[in-house]
């Protein structure tokens, strides 16, 4: 007896006509962000053909496969029962894997592009047209970013830190290091307090986080609005076949910011 993956839709829908591309933009922002198609699709082939009184405990990286094939298989209407289908057709089964994979990719250069264009109106609490100074330059340098800017450099600093002058001095000095274990600021309100006892707390709730997730899930017209304000039709997230926001949509939108 195979296994099932929880929540998998194995009916084929008849009346749809989503391609395997467009499913793979809908998954950029529902699935993991380091998610490779073919191997998650070989895996989860794999689990589903083991017999169950062979259950093993899986290892952390299958684990994630796992989780990644159940969100294709909850998204694409009768994912599994193709997959299974094509048996050894490993050709055909890595050509939807490559459409799937192309749609991921397009979606999050697009998604990129959209928040590059518009996130410094995103970055200062205040007024939504109040203007970031002194101005960032538009021909493509960086070299008055990052921790050379003050506003961009307190939004980046690790929230163990103080978001102090001094402090970005001594980082750019590299007196003080920073780790990619390190959170930044801009995952917190504006006035978080560092508690080295509850990292947890109030995190992904700072005001450019929750600005980048409007712009993803209703539109970037919603953005800088208050929160449940609605335009009275769908907006990008029901359109991408997203009607609440997941840990992947929230851990994406922290990667693009």
């Amino acid at each position: 007896k195979n296994r099932n993956s929880q929540g998998a839709e194995n009916n084929p829908s008849s009346d749809s006509d989503t391609g395997h591309y467009e499913y793979g933009r809908m998954l950029c922002r529902q699935g993991d962000l380091f998610l490779k198609v073919d191997s998650v699709v070989n895996f989860g082939l794999r689990y589903e053909t083991t017999q169950s009184n062979d259950d093993k405990p899986l290892s952390k990286q299958d684990k994630r496969y796992l989780a990644s094939w159940r969100i294709l298989c909850k998204l694409i209407p009768g994912f599994e029962k193709h997959m299974l289908s094509l048996g050894g057709d490993r050709k055909q089964r890595k050509s939807i894997c490559s459409d799937i994979m192309a749609g991921m990719n397009k979606a999050r250069s697009d998604d990129t592009s959209a928040f590059k264009t518009r996130i410094t109106s995103y970055m200062l609490l205040g007024a939504p047209n109040a203007a970031v100074t002194p101005p960032l330059s538009s021909d493509g340098t960086k070299q008055d970013r990052g921790f050379h800017h003050l506003q961009t450099a307190r939004l980046l600093c690790p929230i163990k830190y103080v978001a102090t002058a001094e402090t970005f001095t001594k980082i750019r000095n590299g007196e003080l290091k920073v780790t990619d274990a390190m959170l930044p600021r801009y995952l917190y309100p504006d006035d978080q307090e560092y508690d080295p006892k509850d990292m947890s707390e109030g995190i992904f709730r700072g005001h450019i986080m929750e600005r980048a997730l409007r712009h993803l899930l209703q539109g970037p017209s919603l953005a800088l609005q208050a929160p449940g304000t609605s335009r009275g039709k769908s907006g990008n997230a029901a359109i991408g076949g997203l009607y609440s926001v997941t840990p992947q949509t929230i851990a994406y939108v922290a990667v693009q910011v």
